[in-house]
This record gives structure tokens, C-alpha cells and sequence, in this order.
């Protein structure tokens, strides 16, 4: 047996018994997915003193990762990244008996997760929808972003923002003088 080359040579008429084990090894790759909390930008520029409200940037929102074909097993290993830099190991689960959703993953402003392991394929990422936020991938207004792992250890990056609404308008007032009944 030459183990560099992985190949094995036998002997025409030779008596011995060989056994030949083979390993397999998935392939496999990494979706890392980053939320971030913003103002509108136009309402921050007309107003500098706009802060988003006490408690949004601890708002949680709700991940799933789903995959085109199945996954190959019922956990993965993730870390996850707080808003302080300090990361931590976890799992994630399937959570549905066809195992193609991964999740639920929850993230707030300004943490992400790396889900490790995930066989080479096609994937969408969903955020579920939050009345009155605006969620943009990059520069496109979605909820959902498709995910392609081409290539063992590589890790694809998402990153969900989601605008707060400060919603403004005119308020028109307008005051009707009646005599009194008498």
C-alpha cells in the first residue's frame, strides 16, 4: 500500500487477503448571517438628533436558513458574534421532519452567526417580516437572499439591515365657528 498516492498494488496469484477501507469526507461550507439596525438615512440627514428608540437596537429578529435539498443531519455547530465582539458556540437544529429549515435563529442589532458545516448547494436565508421595519440585502428591499456554497470551507456572507420608520406627514387642523342653538 502507498498511502501518498492512495493506491494499493496486488500481486497476480497472491493468497493474501487485502481489505481496502474508504472515507469519505463531505464536502462542506459555512453561511455567516449579520443583522444591522439603521435610521432612514434621509430622515437622519433632515434631523441629526434622530436616535432610533430606547430598546430597538435589542429588538430580536427571527432567521431561517432553507435548504433546496435536504439537510444532511438534524444539528449544526455555530458561533455566534454579540454586539461587543464576544463570541460563543452553540448549535442550531432542523426544525421541520422534511429537514430542509434550519432555525430558528435569532439575532438583534449588530451581532451575527456563523452556521458551520452545511453540505455544498443552494440555500435561502429568510428573515421573518417585522411590521414597519424596511429589510434591504445589500441594496436590494427583500426578506430573502439565495445562498450558494460552492467550495469546501468557504463561508458566505449575509447581511440583513433593517430600516426603522420614523413616520412623519402634515397635520392639517381646521376650526368651524357655529351659533349656539338657543
Amino acid at each position: 500500500v502507498d498511502s501518498n498516492s492512495k493506491s494499493i498494488v496486488i500481486q497476480a496469484g497472491s493468497a493474501a487477503a487485502n481489505t481496502i477501507t474508504f472515507y469519505y469526507t463531505r464536502k462542506t461550507g459555512n453561511i455567516q448571517i449579520s443583522k444591522e439596525v439603521k435610521l432612514d438615512e434621509q430622515q437622519a440627514a433632515e434631523n441629526p438628533d434622530l436616535k432610533l428608540p430606547e430598546g430597538e437596537e435589542n429588538r430580536i429578529f427571527e432567521f431561517t436558513i432553507i435548504a433546496k435539498d435536504k439537510f444532511h443531519k438534524n444539528q449544526f455547530a455555530c458561533t455566534i458574534t454579540d454586539k461587543n465582539g464576544v463570541e460563543t458556540t452553540s448549535t442550531v437544529s432542523v426544525s421541520d421532519s422534511l429537514f430542509k429549515e434550519l432555525g430558528p435563529i435569532w439575532l438583534c442589532h449588530g451581532e451575527k452567526i456563523v452556521v458551520h458545516g452545511l453540505s455544498l448547494g443552494d440555500y435561502t436565508v429568510k428573515e421573518t417580516h417585522v411590521i414597519g421595519y424596511k429589510t434591504t440585502v445589500g441594496a436590494v428591499e427583500t426578506e430573502t437572499q439565495a445562498v450558494t456554497l460552492d467550495d469546501h470551507g468557504e463561508t458566505v456572507a449575509v447581511e440583513f439591515q433593517n430600516t426603522y420608520p420614523f413616520f412623519t406627514g402634515d397635520l392639517i387642523l381646521s376650526k368651524k365657528i357655529q351659533k349656539a342653538d338657543t
